[in-house]
């Protein structure tokens, strides 16, 4: 019986693997809870099937690493493998390297080492289940699986319409990851007459892929809600004399949430509650100096702080600002400025902890915050230069495309982290 141990803030916790699905992450509802910081509510699915342990990561999470490199996408798990979600520590075990004589004897092992270091050798294209040697014979693949530390070799006949049946029942019971990995191992060129179902499937799996990502966006819309909209309006916004300023901070919240969750469930609520402020906003009339003060003082009063927006607001508004508003103008500047040059201090400080206590989430989070959002050149620089130095790097990027468009927009605004997306082949 395969089995799972998680090692998790200085605790231990072991599980018998039998075949299904398992969510990993943060929410009360998944199958394991972890509590790691860089964890997202749902942040992986581990599949478990006679033959195979796959590790499916959310769309834009914090890749999980197994065996040391990060993975964005359906990876099988070796079999006595391990593989990190954020500071959690997964070993998957299938009963090989178990001793019955002793509990101790699996610490004193010395394949474990040596197994990690062949699988980190595997050169990619090649399955980490072993070394394949493929014979055609009338449509029909003969792979020999050496499995090494797992065993004698065994040989496995394999038949690209087994392989797409297989593929389709998986596709059918919603195991998108392990349907995925099934349609990759199809060579059409031994069977071309499979290639229009081979292709019909990959288009609904890409289309259930694609109505994943737009759930896992609204599931992060979800946060932006309750904070940025309903949070607002139950802790600022009550009572019948509410101010301008804020009713106008208000409404283009509302518009920037439609913009980005166009397909949200909420939006009905948004709807009604844009309409009921409206008045009071006035978005018509140019916004005077309390306007543009209290809006400021929105996006730094809270991290992660966006003084990039906040300098571009203030400039503009100031181009045609006289007398006492363009003194204010000024005060405020100094303060923005003064108050930015601590905090990029510390938040870079901040960075580098994360980092050095294996919270890499965060320690990413942190510095895509203060390359995109202080609006300063020499400051951008500095980020990004920590930036893409982080091992494994690239594979946030990728999560950052594909969930965070936007801010991986702002991210290749810069000229060093968009060379280096280029040379990943995200651009």
């Amino acid at each position: 019986m395969a089995r799972l141990t998680l090692e998790e803030g200085g605790t231990h916790r072991a599980f018998k693997l039998n075949p299904g699905k398992i969510t990993i992450g943060s929410a009360e509802a998944c199958t394991l809870r972890l509590s790691s910081a860089d964890v997202a509510e749902v942040h992986a699915e581990l599949e478990i099937t006679a033959d195979a342990t796959i590790l499916t990561p959310r769309p834009g999470v914090a890749p999980p690493t197994i065996l040391g490199r990060p993975v964005s996408g359906p990876t099988r798990v070796p079999g006595n493998g391990e593989f990190r979600i954020g500071g959690a520590l997964f070993k998957v075990s299938d009963g090989t390297d178990l001793p019955a004589a002793s509990t101790a004897a699996p610490r004193k092992s010395a394949s474990r080492p040596a197994v990690t270091r062949a699988r980190r050798t595997v050169k990619r294209g090649v399955p980490t289940w072993g070394i394949v040697l493929g014979l055609a014979v009338g449509g029909i693949m003969i792979y020999f699986v050496g499995r090494g530390w797992l065993g004698e070799a065994a040989e496995v006949v394999y038949n690209p319409n087994e392989r797409l049946r297989v593929a389709t029942e998986n596709f059918n019971e919603g195991a998108i990851g392990r349907a995925e990995l099934e349609i990759e191992r199809i060579d059409l060129a031994l069977a071309p007459e499979l290639r229009p179902q081979v292709e019909a499937l990959q288009a609904k799996i890409a289309g259930r892929s694609a109505a994943a990502e737009v759930a896992a966006w609204n599931v992060e819309g979800n946060k932006h809600f309750e904070t940025q909209l309903k949070g607002f309006v139950s802790k600022y916004m009550l009572g019948d004399n509410v101010p301008r300023e804020r009713a106008r901070v208000f409404i283009k919240r509302c518009e920037d949430f439609r913009k980005r969750w166009p397909a949200h469930p909420e939006l009905t609520w948004v709807n009604r509650y844009q309409t009921r402020y409206a008045s009071i906003a006035k978005m018509h009339e140019a916004p005077t100096f309390t306007d543009v003060a209290y809006e400021i003082k929105t996006l730094t009063w809270a991290k992660p702080r966006d003084y990039r927006r906040s300098f571009e607001m203030l400039a503009q508004f100031e181009q045609g600002a006289t007398g006492a508003d363009y003194d204010a103008c000024t005060e405020l500047h100094d303060t923005l400025v003064t108050e930015r040059d601590a905090y990029f201090t510390d938040r870079m400080q901040q960075a580098k902890w994360h980092w050095e206590r294996k919270e890499t989430g965060q320690s990413v989070a942190t510095l895509v915050e203060l390359v995109i959002g202080m609006g300063d050149a020499e400051m951008a620089d500095q980020a990004a230069f920590e930036f893409v130095r982080l091992p494994g790097i690239e594979e946030w990027l990728k999560g950052y495309r594909s969930r965070k468009p936007e801010k991986f927009q702002l991210l290749i605004e810069h000229s060093s982290i968009r060379d280096f997306a280029r040379e990943c082949g995200l651009l």
